[in-house]
């Protein structure tokens, strides 16, 4: 019996500096990191980061929901290409 199985797809890149596994989930409309990463950031680049004014949240594929906790521009890089890309920091 065949089984389908569900490989995410994962790529080896840097954000700001910190090598980091990243999941490519192409239907995404946001980037987003979670807290623990975002404590691992240098504190410079830490302190970029804007707390929202309004209580965004956001739907998960599972249906959870999470809140977005903080904003920033970070450099990320793939495959030797840095871009700067504005990422979301979310509790999980």
């Amino acid at each position: 019996k065949y089984q389908h199985q569900v490989n995410p797809l994962t790529v080896h890149g840097i954000i700001a500096e910190r090598p980091t596994k990243m999941l490519i989930d192409s239907g995404a409309s946001l980037t987003l990191i979670n807290s623990k990463l975002f404590q691992q950031l240098p504190y410079l680049v830490r302190q970029r980061a804007r707390h929202l004014s309004s209580n965004l949240q956001v739907y998960l594929a599972d249906k959870s929901c999470v809140h977005v906790q903080k904003t920033l521009t970070l450099p990320i890089t793939m495959a030797g290409q840095t871009v700067e890309h504005v990422v979301h920091v979310v509790p999980k």
